[in-house]
């Protein structure tokens, strides 16, 4: 992940790589989905954020960032999404707020209205797997758990 502090608009990039043993990135419509239920969850717990990206690479990456290898990349501005499912910042305060939101607003084919480039192909096995890591990321992050935080950031060598 990185912040892009400088100045406005605020954001924050999360970076994917490909998973040993995969054959790609095969993003589908559910793929859409809950990257705008991720960008929600985001805008909702970092109250001054202003974009999210989702940027993806096809490669492994050798340890370090390098981000000329992020071909893919998905923008979310904190006004579409605000536009889609109501207040952010009511759901802060209020997560039962941000839990309707997640699970009783339809969100399918709202992805015609961000910013997408190059768009690869995930395989259902490959959603299911980043999700995880997404929701281990929020629940340490809910936790203050710093040690888990950075395990679903940095993947542990063997």
């Amino acid at each position: 992940m990185s912040l892009d502090t400088k100045e406005k608009p605020l954001g924050l990039t999360v970076y994917y790589e490909k998973q040993e043993g995969s054959a790609g990135q095969n993003l589908n419509a559910s793929s859409y989905t809950i990257m705008e239920k991720n960008a929600l969850v985001l805008f909702a717990m970092i109250k001054n954020l202003d974009e999210i990206k989702f940027a993806y690479r096809d490669s492994k990456s050798t340890g370090s960032l390098d981000t000329s290898k992020y071909s893919v990349i998905f923008s979310y501005k904190r006004r579409d999404i605000e536009n889609t499912y109501g207040n952010t910042a009511s759901m802060y305060d209020n997560l039962e707020l941000l839990k309707n939101a997640l699970y009783n607003n339809s969100s399918n084919n709202n992805f015609k209205k961000y910013s997408f480039y190059n768009l690869p192909e995930f395989t259902d096995e490959e959603v299911t797997s980043a999700r995880a890591v997404v929701e281990k990321y929020f629940k340490a992050l809910h936790d203050k758990n710093d040690k888990a935080i950075l395990e679903t950031i940095h993947k542990k060598r063997k």
